[in-house]
């Protein structure tokens, strides 16, 4: 199983391709096993409220960053599944994020 019966808002493969991962409305990231088709990570940014969906995700390596609705994001370690670090400066809603050479880069709302 996926995201618990919510929308999909966003996905990124992985570096190696072999990976997919997906930002959703239960407010978690899974990583899909490409070839199994199966989901072999989770991870869930918050409980409760909408503002914790997942509505972007880039791919770093062992690092994955994903940005919730309420404008936060969160540095995750790929390994331990766990958030090092949650970082929050947009005083609304964020639509996305994108990496380019080497520059994560966040939208929104003005």
């Amino acid at each position: 199983k996926g995201h618990m019966g919510s929308s999909i808002y966003s996905l990124v493969w992985s570096p190696d391709s072999k990976m997919l991962a997906t930002g959703g409305g239960d407010k978690s990231v899974c990583i899909w096993d490409v070839e199994t088709k199966k989901v072999v990570k989770r991870f869930v940014a918050g409980e409760g409220s909408h503002e914790f969906f997942q509505v972007g995700v880039v791919w770093l390596e062992k690092f994955l960053i994903s940005v919730s609705l309420n404008g936060s994001l969160i540095l995750w370690d790929f390994d331990s599944e766990k958030a090092i670090k949650r970082l929050c400066g947009h005083n609304s809603e964020v639509s996305d994020i994108a990496l380019l050479d080497g520059t994560v880069y966040s939208c929104g709302q003005s």
